[in-house]
């Protein structure tokens, strides 16, 4: 069985076609430029998908959970084609014809690991995607937003007050991915007093943005005025704060203890944060810095908005 992969006849190669397509299946022909030629049909035919679909095919919500399968779909007459071509080229093949290093069969293994091992190195150590569930993080993220967190971005300074984080959390003995942002550092106390933010005894500076606006999340309504807040040392951030006095309005004062961060949700009273069950969030169980919001969950379009 080996000796008719080694000698590319048809049906082996026929065989490497249906596994693996016309990009792979022409480099075991040994023809670099059809390899070539078949990866740029393949994507002008994703691209002609995405451009020509309707565009409730072309949405986020469609792409993210049947994307993979609608490109399989649209690539499908271009594999059979590929599949059709390189049958014939391995019936005319000169046995004797020297390889190229790309055919290969090691070169052809390290091709393929090629795109899932960049995946993975950029998921690990770059980006990582994630999917708000809540309205907690309103009006800088929205419920059903789909966001980039940036891996590692504490390894030369440390966290800032404003930065928006995603970090694991351990409730009931599971671990649980939040978005808040970072409000105390190392060694402030915290204390909200009439719904105001005070670090150290210093309130923060609130500008009214609009009018009431209404969210609805965990099973109720509530309506919030949005604010721009500036508390020290972090740039200002927009948040929402309910119309009517929540439990947690007023508290007393929480010490932040070394290599943990004091967190809020910029919708103060649809959230979870270090006043409730999340508490503080430890240095190392910082996952990532939100950079990039590429899908807005309330028009389910595609965006690409940088996140500060």
């Amino acid at each position: 069985m080996l000796s008719a992969f080694k000698a590319r006849r048809p049906w082996a190669t026929a065989t490497i076609f249906i596994l693996s397509g016309p990009f792979i299946g022409m480099l075991f022909l040994n023809r670099g430029m059809l390899s070539l030629l078949y990866l740029l049909l393949g994507y002008l035919t994703i691209t002609c998908l995405l451009l020509f679909l309707p565009p409730s095919f072309r949405s986020p919500t469609f792409f993210l959970s049947h994307g993979l399968l609608a490109a399989w779909l649209a690539a499908l007459p271009l594999n059979v084609i590929g599949l059709i071509h390189g049958t014939m080229i391995a019936r005319r093949r000169d046995a004797g014809e020297r390889l190229h290093w790309y055919a290969h069969w090691y070169a052809l293994v390290g091709v393929l690991l090629v795109f899932p091992a960049l995946f993975f190195l950029v998921r690990t150590f770059l980006f990582q995607p994630f999917n708000l569930p809540t309205a907690s993080m309103a009006p800088t993220l929205n419920k059903g937003d789909y966001f980039f967190a940036r891996k590692f971005p504490y390894v030369r300074s440390n966290p800032q007050r404003g930065d928006m984080i995603v970090f694991n959390s351990y409730l009931g003995g599971r671990r649980v991915q939040y978005a808040s942002r970072i409000v105390g550092l190392p060694g402030e106390h915290i204390r909200l007093i009439g719904g105001k933010l005070y670090i150290n005894g210093s309130p923060p500076i609130l500008k009214k943005l609009g009018g009431v606006q209404t969210y609805c999340d965990w099973g109720g309504c509530f309506s919030e005025s949005e604010f721009m807040e500036t508390v020290a040392g972090a740039r200002p951030h927009r948040i929402l704060q309910p119309t009517t006095d929540a439990p947690v309005d007023n508290t007393d004062a929480i010490a932040v203890p070394a290599n943990s961060y004091f967190v809020l949700r910029d919708n103060r009273d649809i959230s979870e944060d270090s006043w409730t069950s999340v508490r503080l969030v430890r240095a190392n169980d910082i996952v990532g810095k939100v950079a990039i919001r590429y899908v807005d969950g309330r028009s389910q379009r595609w965006v690409w908005q940088t996140i500060e």
